[in-house]
């Protein structure tokens, strides 16, 4: 892959590790379910698909910056409490 002209070797890009990304999934979903909101609603507001909400709170997607973003605007909080609470999760 390129990028600005150099060649980026995406496989050297930190990930989420599987604890790290289940916090991630219990944050998008505890804060949807406070909302009272269902995936597609977060979804729709989101501009996103429902099955990208579904599998980021599967645990089975490693979204993007911009799909955070998005998830929590969908929700309708602030980044910061999305990022927060995943805080909170991931030190447990």
């Amino acid at each position: 892959m390129e990028c600005g002209g150099r060649l980026f070797d995406s496989s050297l890009v930190p990930r989420l590790t599987p604890t790290e990304r289940r916090a991630l999934a219990d944050a998008v979903h505890t804060l949807r379910a406070r909302e009272r909101l269902s995936q597609q609603e977060v979804a729709d507001r989101a501009g996103l698909g429902r099955n990208f909400v579904s599998d980021l709170e599967a645990g089975r997607r490693r979204p993007s910056f911009d799909g955070v973003v998005l998830v929590a605007r969908g929700i309708g909080v602030p980044l910061g409490e999305l990022i927060a609470l995943y805080e909170i999760l991931a030190e447990r």
